[in-house]
């Protein structure tokens, strides 16, 4: 670690003290030290030696304390003093409390004293350090503000470039405190932290923080924010630290969650920034969080035992924090479950003065409350209770914490009833409080508590309870507080019973509320109460009348009309409703409903059963006051259902048994008679006045003069102005209900053909609204008086009527209405009458055939609806079923021989029918007209079901039955829904009255249509429709194509007579389908009631069923549907049962030439193969996936679709059964399945999405099945890896043909990485573990194959791969077979010559794994051919050799042992190699060799002295052979290189070889890299050294020293002057004093000539077209190689004599003003290292030389160049240790320093003064 430079390097020299003695010297020192540079020499070298004695040595404290307090006096403020912070740390974790924590004062110290880079290099050790003292908050928050700086660089910082941080659980802990305290910490200043903090000792009561506890605060206030550090920055430095996961997020979530209350925006924001970052959803439910929270909030209160000091004591957190920790706790599902300390929680949020903080608190207390486990509700759900109703104050809580409050009460209540049931007083008083209640929502909380309690009270039997609670809910139900009576409505259920009249009463009049949600819940209680045992009849008409008659005085007292009623109309509509729902369901036995809609038919039904009983147990009266309510409320209403009830009550009233006209009140009702008729006039609604019609009617009764009145009224305004309503009116004046008798003001007759026909009439040639109620007015008179028209007296009328109605319906003028149309069909109907003659015949005939006509109308099916019901009417004649009074005949009844009476009469209507249904039928087998057909199907259905309700003996008839079938059948072969819809019912009827063998056969027609379609036998001729309009499109002229002739004259125009057959083809698939889909509706009609029958056909059916669910067509889907729920509602397990025969069903339909069928079959196989799966569905594994795989390339879409479900379906159920741990199961299917798979999906296939599924699928195979697929290893696995190239993005060969070489490279390593991380790939790895013996020795040829010969690259590196991971996961198995080895490895070797470098990067990794499973021959081949091609000039085969070296030195470096020699003289060789500048890829590839070297060999100088002898032969060997120059070069630096790492270890003798091989190469040209052999001969000299001198023979050293002088002697300045540094190291060798000399010469003329003081001018080629300042650049470069050399040179003299003349050449130089300051600070530097080298044997005077440096060094400093000063000041250093033998005064040379400025700048002149220290 190093943290300030030069003081650390002078501590490592500091000594142990021993002594007091020791210290009393140092202190000495540290007195007389009266500098800064001798307080940094104290500080360095002496510091941390007395903090360690102080450890070592305790009895002497006191001197030691002594000497720190002047330590501390001195230096505390000089922050200039540099403390050594390197070993105080290391004194810090020292086992010694003493010296521990006086280091720990020296580094508070230095603090603020050192950089970032330092504080980020001892936080760690900061961080670690909590522990040691972990109850002391001193020792805790001093470690925290030395950690504090460090915190705040990496916040700064990315984490990548953190320091490595190690911290246990207690560290983690208590920083994550000190982490709280700040972000809880609240101040506005320093200044009133200090205030505060100087105020707590004398407070009487001690102040309270919260979040913190009072010596935390302390401790903050002292040592963490007692300087300027700003607050709200150092919060955020902390949160910065906190997201980059300093902590773990288990212990950072809840700091953040404190941080974001801190009230700073910036802080907040930060804050809550990081919230959004972390996963907080899983964070709240981790009990340590949940804990951290709480704490947060309750402080010490968490804790089971609080602390004894209340300084200590931890407060609740603040208002902000519990607001911001609630809705945390809120989200958790863990903490409800902490159910004590969360009451804590609640009850303390319940009272605090922050509305925020109540709200979340009640949100979090409902939370509690419901998770509350049952056993612990006894336990406190009743305090809570207690506690939360006494909180019910709204002075003092906010609106949300009320109704929080309420919800929780309610949530109580419904947990533990007994805390609601035992006592009266808690809804009596939540009533009282919902009373006075004026908030909204707080009144709405209140509310749904009541409600939640509601069922309590429904459950509890205790009669007492509920009388009180009756008396309650009655006062309260009528309060002026709307909320309060819903509250008490909502009661109302628990407490309505058998004879609970009064209860009943307030909720009638509660209906009638002003507010809309009172009246809903008061109807709703009603219609609950109707589920509940109801009082008598006559108490209930009693009891309401008794309550309404105050409005029914003044309508009987003569009063003005328009006093305002005592109830208004919604009470009594409602209690009309009630009255009638109650008799329905006491008549009907089943609970009614209130509300009822308009078009209701059900009326019908209960009208006649209601007067029925009201004859059978009331009397007159009773029925009489029911009448008048009913009435009553019905005068005011349109309500048509309202109306209907007075009409029954009336009915029952008018109809009593025993009763005379004469004792029946005829001025009862007056009062309705005027409303009536009014509402009757204004009304346009058909179903509202025919029922006001008979009301009105049934009110008049035999009061003929007040119908006459009317009558004649309402005839002149219809007449004159033709009001609407009028008909109607008139209507109900002339027509007797109910048995009244009366003379007409105008018979029936005469007033149809007087008014109602002109007005029909003119009505089909005006239509306007007076015609639609004229049309209904004349059937509500047909309906209702028989002997209205008689065919014998009025036949023109009738034949008039006839043929306008008949106008009428079948006009295609839009202008008349569907209800006009639907009444002309009534009217024909019902004008049929009697069978007294033949004319009454004509008139059914005439009848008939007009409504037959009908059918060739406008298609509307709704209008043939009522034609039918007309037909029935026609042939009932006057005793049809619509003629009879609703109110009083009930239809369900009455059969035919009753209804009709008389054998004559049925015998008639028998032939009527059998004629009908004969016409029909035949008609309908040859009638074109396809809406004419529906409407006859419309007919049938009618027909045959209104004679089956009145039980007609014609019906049994078998041969008209099967006539009536198979007319049915035909109609399911349409191509209309609704007729199938109508002919699927037709056949369920006829079925319900068919005998066992038409059943039968039935089924038997319905099985053959499903199955195979059935087509109409329908002649086509040219206006045949054959195609729905829309259908097929349009014509190019936009015409349409639906019928045969529009059909032939496209083909005509096309020119394409063949496409005719084509449609045809069409209509004929169209007219199957239909038929199939009618089918299925027959079906659905009959399987109700025909499951015996289809029993046999089950196993037929439920496979075509199962299929034909799936059509795309959804009205065929729908229909199959429908007949599958119903088939199988009854049968469990159905697709269980027949899975085999459905299985079979769809493999002929998936390839089926109908393309519906093809999908339909898909979706159906994908939803049979997810639940089921039979040995026999097994068998058809391989043919399924043949055809599915087929399907999936289908031409159209949705097909296509449908085949990818079941493709997918087909695969989950292959990898699910492959994957079974029953392994002979699993086998057996696999040896079925996987065939087809690889054959048909991956080999086979020509469809390459096929392939990749098969693909996918196998790959699924190996995650789950690997154990089973072992059998089929040896084709599996070459299969994937082929597969890895077929499965290439094209985007990569798309890339690669645009590429160049090195791009290609790149491309190729992200395909082999592509590979090792392919889906393929991985299936392969996990399939490996499954190799064994057998399958590797088969496995092994296939592989070696695919790494020789397999095209694609990837595919190569994939096989690459496997073979390394089996070298690395199957160790075992590929020792024990060497032979397979050898194949793989004899595959591997020519891929390291592959063209490809990928290739050749994965082979040679692959090789490096498995040669130690290879034989020793393999590995011979390999490294012959690495050497070969280390030896040659392709580079690219260079670095593939390098691929290899390296992978084997890595991977296998054991099996390089025999082959280190061979291969590591040519890696050093290649690591010599010269990188050009800037050439980045020749330097990757240096970097690359420079790995495959220290991978190679533990270091250089091991190399060097273990293959010298090999590198020092191929170097002499490529320098003097090789003809390249650069491996020239390259073999000089290695030679160079190997002595100098050699040095005093190389033997002369190679040494001496070397030089003399080397020299001999210096002889010829200067060449490009010469100069390497010049530096290669220096470094022989050196490393040969003294031996060298006495191996040379006289002739040998003459010969060195003149080709030397004669290479520096050369024109080529660099080379030259490299020459003067080797004969340099050459005279210092060989001391040779001559050479020295010459070389002094030497260099000074050549420096004479670089700083242009000779007038001497050599030519410099270098120097020729370059600028001016580049021109002194190389000056100056050149300058500086004559001045090292000659600095080197000195150690070649012995003597003052001997080195005179260049040690002044030298002192000259030092201070020569044309030398630059570059070329003397390196002379500086080699003078530095040469005179701490050179030990001569007599005295040299240099006194002139060091006075030159110490001259030229405050020079230096005057120019500010303090570094080269400090250079020159370092070289009169070197001699401080012998200042005598070169001739110096040491003293003089110290003062010298003291009196320059050098000393001082550059820092070093105390270095000077050590030496006068140390020598006293």
């Amino acid at each position: 670690m190093s943290t300030s430079g030069g003081a650390e390097a002078s501590s490592a020299s500091s000594i142990r003290i021993e002594t007091a003695m020791d210290v009393e010297r140092i202190f000495l020192r540290l007195v007389n030290a009266n500098t800064d540079a001798k307080l940094q020499v104290i500080a360095d070298r002496h510091l941390c030696d007395v903090l360690e004695f102080a450890g070592r040595k305790q009895e002497h404290a006191a001197l030691v304390t002594e000497f720190l307090t002047h330590f501390n006096r001195v230096t505390k403020s000089n922050h200039a003093i540099r403390l050594p912070v390197s070993r105080l740390l290391e004194l810090f974790q020292s086992d010694s409390p003493t010296t521990s924590n006086f280091s720990l004062i020296y580094l508070k110290f230095a603090k603020d004293r050192i950089g970032g880079n330092t504080q980020l290099e001892v936080l760690p050790v900061y961080l670690k350090s909590f522990r040691k003292k972990p109850e002391n908050l001193d020792y805790i928050y001093d470690i925290f503000s030395l950690c504090l700086p460090g915190l705040h660089e990496l916040a700064n910082m990315e984490k990548r470039h953190w320091p490595a941080i190690k911290m246990s659980a207690e560290d983690t802990e208590l920083l994550a405190r000190c982490f709280y305290t700040v972000f809880v910490f609240q101040a506005r200043s320093v200044e009133e932290v200090n205030r505060m903090i100087e105020n707590i000792p004398q407070a009487p009561e001690k102040p309270k923080f919260p979040g913190i506890s009072l010596n935390e605060f302390m401790q903050l206030g002292k040592k963490i924010f007692n300087v300027n550090l700003n607050l709200t920055e150092t919060k955020v430095k902390l949160l910065k630290v906190l997201g980059k996961e300093l902590l773990d997020n288990k212990i950072a979530f809840p700091l953040m969650v404190v941080a974001s209350a801190s009230r700073l925006n910036e802080v907040d924001d930060l804050a809550e920034g990081l919230l959004k970052k972390i996963p907080t959803e899983v964070l709240v439910n981790e009990i340590p969080v949940v804990d951290k929270l709480m704490q947060a909030y309750l402080g010490s209160d968490f804790l089971i035992r609080k602390p004894t000091d209340p300084a200590r004591v931890i407060e609740k957190g603040s208002v902000l924090v519990q607001a911001a920790v609630l809705p945390w706790l809120t989200k958790s599902s863990i903490a409800p479950s902490q159910v004590v300390t969360s009451i804590k929680i609640c009850l303390d949020g319940c009272v605090s003065p922050s509305a925020r903080v109540q709200t979340s608190a009640m949100n979090y207390f409902n939370l509690v409350a419901e998770q509350m486990p049952p056993h612990l509700l006894p336990t406190f759900a009743q305090g809570l209770f207690n506690k939360l109703r006494v909180l019910v104050r709204p002075q003092t809580m906010s609106t949300l914490a009320l109704c929080g409050i309420y919800r929780c009460l309610a949530i109580f209540g419904k947990r533990l009833p007994v805390l609601v049931l035992n006592d009266t007083t808690v809804v009596t008083k939540m009533f009282a409080d919902l009373e006075n209640e004026n908030n909204e929502d707080v009144s709405g909380a209140i509310v749904s508590c009541l409600t939640t309690w509601l069922p309590i009270y429904l459950e509890a039997e205790e009669e007492e309870k509920r009388a009180k609670l009756r008396e309650v809910i009655s006062e309260y139900i009528q309060s002026e507080r709307p909320n309060c009576r819903l509250a008490a409505l909502k009661y109302a259920e628990a407490l309505i019973g058998e004879n609970d009249m009064d209860l009943r009463w307030i909720l009638i009049q509660s209906s009638g509320d002003q507010r809309d949600s009172i009246r809903s819940e008061a109807l709703r209680q009603l219609e609950k109460s109707l589920q509940k045992p109801t009082p008598p009849t006559s108490i209930l008409i009693g009891a309401l009348w008794s309550s309404l008659q105050r409005d029914y005085r003044h309508i009987h007292g003569g009063t003005d009309g328009n006093i305002a009623s005592y109830y208004n109309n919604f009470i009594h509509q409602n209690a009309s409703k009630y009255l009638y729902a109650v008799l329905e369901t006491v008549v009907m036995k089943e609970p009614a409903h209130l509300r009822i809609v308009e078009g209701d038919d059900h009326w019908m039904t209960v009208a006649p059963h209601i007067v029925k009983f009201l004859h059978e147990v009331e009397n007159i009266d009773m029925i009489e006051k029911a009448a008048e309510m009913t009435l009553y409320a019905a005068v005011d209403s349109t309500d048509v259902h309202l109306v209907r009830i007075a009409s029954c009550f009336l009915a029952a009233y008018r109809s009593f048994p025993q009763t005379s006209a004469e004792q029946m009140s005829t001025t009862k009702f007056q009062f309705a008679i005027q409303p009536c008729a009014q509402k009757l006039r204004d009304s346009t609604r058909m179903e509202f006045s025919n029922a006001l019609a008979y009301l009105l009617s049934a009110i008049f009764y035999n009061d003929q003069a007040v119908r006459l009145d009317l009558f004649t009224i309402s005839k002149e305004y219809l007449v004159e102005k033709e009001i609407p309503g009028l008909a109607f009116t008139c209507a109900s004046t002339i027509t007797p209900v109910l048995g009244a008798q009366f003379t007409p003001p105008v018979s029936a007759s005469e007033f149809i053909q007087k008014i109602f026909l002109p007005l029909i009439k003119n009505g089909y040639s005006r239509p306007t609204s007076t015609l639609e109620s004229t049309l209904g007015a004349l059937v509500f008179i047909l309906q209702n008086n028989l002997s209205a028209l008689d065919y014998n007296l009025h036949k023109e009328t009738i034949f008039g009527l006839i043929e306008s109605c008949e106008k009428i319906a079948v006009s295609r003028q839009d202008s008349f209405t569907q209800k006009t149309r639907e009444h002309c069909a009534k009217v024909i109907g019902l004008l049929s009458g009697s069978f007294t003659s033949n004319d009454d015949n004509l008139n059914y005939q005439l009848s008939a055939e007009s409504l037959i006509r009908f059918g060739e109308g406008p298609p509307q099916q709704e209008l043939q609806l009522v034609v039918g019901e007309a037909i029935v009417d026609a042939i009932l004649g006057s005793w049809a079923l619509s003629k009879r009074d609703y109110y009083v005949v009930d239809e369900s009844v009455i059969t035919l021989e009753e209804r009709l009476q008389s054998d004559v009469r049925l015998e008639t209507v028998n032939h009527r029918i059998i004629r009908f249904l004969k016409e029909t039928l035949e008609d309908k087998k040859t009638n074109k007209n396809q809406h004419f057909r529906k409407a006859e199907l419309i007919w049938l259905l009618i027909l045959v079901q209104s004679f089956s309700r009145l039980k007609a003996s014609v019906l049994k008839n078998a041969e008209i039955l099967g006539a009536v079938q198979q007319a049915f059948a035909d109609g399911l072969t349409e191509n209309d829904e609704f007729s199938q819809d109508i002919s699927a019912k037709g056949m369920g009827v006829v079925y319900g009255l068919a005998d066992g063998s038409l059943k039968k056969g039935l089924v038997k027609s319905l099985m053959d249509t499903l199955s195979d379609g059935k087509r109409s036998k329908t002649k086509v001729e040219n206006d045949t429709k054959l195609f729905e309009q829309g259908q097929l499109g349009t014509t190019p002229t936009g015409g349409k194509l639906t019928t045969y002739q529009e059909l032939l004259t496209l083909a005509s125009d096309l020119n394409q007579p063949d496409l005719v057959y084509k449609f045809m083809q069409l209509a004929r698939h169209n007219a199957i389908w239909n038929s199939k889909m009618g089918a299925a509706h027959g079906f659905g009609a009959l399987l109700e009631n025909a499951k015996e029958e289809i029993e046999p056909y089950f196993k037929q059916l439920v496979p075509k069923l199962f299929r034909f669910r799936y059509d795309p067509d959804l009205k065929v889907q729908n229909a199959m549907k429908s007949i599958w729920a119903i088939l199988t509602a009854d049968r469990k397990n159905v697709v269980d049962e027949f899975a085999n025969e459905i299985a079979a069903e769809l493999l002929p339909a998936l390839t089926d030439k109908e393309y519906r069928v093809r999908e339909s079959a898909c979706l159906a196989l994908s939803d049979l193969l997810r639940g089921h799966d039979t040995i026999e569905m097994h068998a058809m594994i391989p043919q399924y996936l043949e055809d599915v795989l087929r399907v999936r390339d289908d031409v159209k879409e949705s097909v296509r679709e449908a085949a990818n479900r079941a493709a997918d379906a087909l695969s989950k159920l292959i990898v699910r059964l492959g994957s079974s741990n029953n392994l002979e199961k699993a086998n057996q299917f696999l040896s079925i399945a996987l065939p087809a798979v690889i054959s048909q999906g991956i080999i086979n296939s020509t469809v390459k999405a096929n392939t990749l599924f098969c693909l996918k699928l196998v790959l699924e195979l190996t995650k789950s099945a690997g154990k089973q697929l072992k059998p089929y290893l040896v084709d599996l696995i070459p299969l994937l890896m082929d597969s890895v190239s077929e499965n290439e993005t094209p985007l990569l060969n798309y890339l690669a043909v645009r590429s160049n070489q090195q791009e290609m490279e790149v491309l190729d390593d992200a395909r082999a990485s592509y590979a090792r991380s392919s889906p393929m790939m991985t299936a392969v790895n996990d399939l490996l573990p499954h190799i064994d013996s057998e399958i590797l020795i088969a496995l092994a040829p296939r592989i070696a194959d695919i790494l020789r010969s397999s095209v694609g690259t990837t595919t190569r590196s994939a096989a690459a791969q496997f073979v390394t991971q089996l070298a690395l996961r199957a160790p075992q198995l590929l020792y024990d077979h060497t032979a397979q080895c050898d194949k793989l490895f004899s595959a591997l070797i020519p891929g390291v010559r592959d063209r490809n470098p990928s290739i050749r990067k994965q082979f040679a990794n692959a090789m490096s794994y498995l040669a130690k499973f290879s034989s020793a021959n393999q590995m011979n081949k390999l490294i012959k051919t690495v050497v070969t091609d280390l030896l040659g000039s392709d580079e690219d085969l260079k670095i593939s050799s390098c691929y290899v070296i390296s992978n084997l030195a890595a991977n296998s470096a054991e099996m390089l042992k025999g082959y280190a020699s061979q291969i590591v003289p040519y890696v050093l060789l290649e690591k010599c190699k010269e990188v050009p500048k800037d050439d980045e890829a020749a330097r990757e590839k240096h970097d690359k060799w420079c790995e495959v070297w220290s991978e190679l060999v533990p270091s250089t100088d091991a190399a060097a002295r273990l293959y010298k002898s090999e590198i020092l032969d191929l170097g002499i060997n490529l320098v003097t052979n090789n003809e390249v120059w650069a491996v020239r070069k390259q073999a000089a630096v290695m030679i160079g290189i190997l002595f100098e790492r050699l040095q005093e270890n190389a033997e002369v003798e190679i040494a001496k070889k070397a030089s003399l091989c080397l020299l001999k190469n210096l002889n010829g040209r200067i060449w490009d890299g010469k100069i390497e052999i010049l530096k290669a001969l220096t470094a022989t000299f050196e490393a040969g050294a003294s031996k060298l001198r006495e191996s040379l023979q006289q002739n040998e050293s003459e010969e060195i020293k003149t080709v030397l002088q004669r290479e520096a002697s050369k024109k080529n300045a660099d080379y030259a002057y490299a020459g003067l540094s080797t004969l340099a190291t050459y005279s210092v060798i060989m001391e040779d004093v001559e050479s020295a000399i010459w070389l002094a010469d030497k260099v000074e003329s050549n420096i004479l000539k670089l700083t242009g003081v000779s007038e001497k001018e050599d030519s410099d080629d270098d120097m020729e077209g370059i600028t001016n300042l580049e021109k002194e650049i190389r000056n100056s470069k050149l300058v500086t190689l004559n001045l090292t050399a000659l600095a080197i040179s000195l150690r070649a003299f012995n003597s003052t004599a001997e080195s005179e003349k260049t040690v002044k050449q030298i002192s000259e130089y030092v201070t020569n003003p044309l030398i630059a300051w570059k070329s003397k600070q390196l002379l500086f530097s080699e003078l530095s290292d040469t005179l701490g080298d050179w030990r001569p044997r007599n005295q040299v005077n240099i006194e002139k030389l060091v006075e030159n440096l110490l001259e030229q060094a405050d020079e230096l400093c005057s120019q500010q160049k303090i570094t080269v000063a400090s250079y020159a000041l370092l070289v009169v250093l070197k001699l401080r240790g012998r200042p005598e033998t070169f001739g110096l005064n040491w003293n003089s040379v110290t003062d010298r320093v003291n009196r320059g400025t050098a000393g001082q700048t550059t820092g070093l002149g105390s270095r000077f003064e050590e030496v006068n220290m140390e020598t006293d």
